[in-house]
Formats: structure tokens, sequence, C-alpha cells
């Protein structure tokens, strides 16, 4: 890891002095905010933690902030990192990875159809409508967020649109997955 990073990890590499900064506040109701007074700028999640919303309800949230924004929102996605509070909300942690992709698979479905129906081991629900649908057509991109590449690349193929790195410079980018952490 580039020490530069490092100042602002616990010894443990846990990020906590910036979750008790204050500075982490509710993404979607700051973009909200900032799509209300922008008109040009993309908005995105860097990341929203899937495990820990519902599907249905946060499908709901990503199409309303499509269309308040005008088309400019980015769905940066990942799993969580800290077992404790993936459990806490309601998460599998040992499966969150999959968890996440069944949920992004779930909410696809309410973006892209009338009535949507998913059954699924960690989310199931019968026919619902759910509006409004997303301004960007099928859905908003979702970037996949990593912490290390280890999978990230078959998981942007499989239900992403591109990865969000965490903690990489350029050159690790740029030499791709055999560096990858």
């Amino acid at each position: 890891m580039n020490t530069a990073y490092r100042m602002h990890l616990e010894p443990d590499g846990t990020p906590q002095p910036l979750y008790r900064s204050g500075k982490f506040v509710d993404p979607f109701i700051a973009l909200a905010r900032a799509s209300a007074v922008t008109t040009k700028i993309t908005l995105g999640t860097g990341v929203c933690l899937i495990p820990e919303h519902n599907p249905l309800l946060l499908a709901k949230q990503v199409a309303t902030l499509d269309n308040f924004s005008g088309g400019r929102f980015i769905f940066g996605v990942g799993a969580g990192w800290l077992r404790e509070e993936t459990q806490i909300m309601g998460g599998d942690y040992d499966h969150r990875w999959g968890q996440t992709r069944e949920a992004i698979l779930a909410m696809k479905e309410q973006w892209t159809k009338d009535e949507a129906e998913f059954h699924g081991k960690y989310y199931d629900f019968p026919p619902v409508i759910s509006f409004p649908k997303p301004l960007q057509q099928p859905h908003p991109p979702i970037y996949v967020g990593a912490m290390t590449a280890g999978n990230v690349f078959r998981r942007v193929v499989t239900y992403g649109n591109g990865w969000m790195p965490w903690l990489y410079t350029p050159e690790q980018i740029r030499d791709g997955p055999r560096n990858a952490r």
C-alpha cells in the first residue's frame, strides 16, 4: 500500500479517522442536494454498500436521483469491508459479493421492466411495479468498487459497467491484474 494513504488509516488498515471526521454523509441525500444546484457535473456514489440496503428501495432511490440529476448519476457499488457493520445492517458478510450480485440483478429487473419479479437466494419478491425508471437507459452506469483487483474484473463483466479502484496508483492500474494486490 502506498504510504501516502496510510496517514488516513488506523494501524490495522481501517479508515476509522475518515468515518469519525463527520464527512461521511448519506450519499443519496448529498447527491440530491448537489443535483439541485448543478447542471453539468456527473454525480456518483463511491461506493454504496449494496448488502446494507434493500434492493427494492435502493432501485427507487437510484432511479429518482438519476431523474432529478437529468441522467448524470453513476452508481458506484461495493460489498463492504467491515464484518460487524455488514451484519448489523442485515448483510451476509461471508457471501456479500454474491448478495451484491443478486441485488444488482434485482434492481436491473426493476429498472428495465414495468412489472418486475426476482427469485434468488438472498432476494425473493413477486411481481412488483417500481417507478420512476432511470432516465439513463437501460440504467445508470454501475461501477464496481474494490480495494483489491481479485475478482473485480469478473464482477464488472457479470453485472457492472466499469471498475472504481481504491488505493491504486495510476501505474498499478496501467499494469493491470498481474500487479493487483
